[in-house]
């Protein structure tokens, strides 16, 4: 949440009859707007997910962790589209 949007809850919380001085509310709207924001990823969590493709016809997908670390889930191999062969001229 921005500086301004908690600025604006805590004017409105004023002006709906809050007596507490105005960083008092401030205090508070930012307490309470803490408990929506989302817990930083732990180590093990898996927050992305990375697939790379190789020359070879290799496709590997990873996990990336929390902590930064990448395992890998997944290695397949995949069918390469085969170069398309050149006709012969008509002569």
């Amino acid at each position: 949440m921005t500086t301004f949007e908690i600025m604006q809850l805590a004017y409105q919380l004023k002006g709906q009859g809050d007596a507490r001085p105005l960083a008092d509310i401030v205090v508070s709207v930012k307490e309470d707007t803490a408990v929506f924001e989302p817990a930083a990823p732990g180590p093990g969590d898996v927050i992305g997910t990375k697939t790379e493709q190789f020359p070879d016809g290799r496709k590997i997908t990873s996990e990336i962790k929390g902590d930064g670390s990448i395992s890998v889930v997944k290695t397949e191999m995949v069918d390469l589209p085969q170069p398309e062969q050149e006709a012969a001229p008509n002569e």
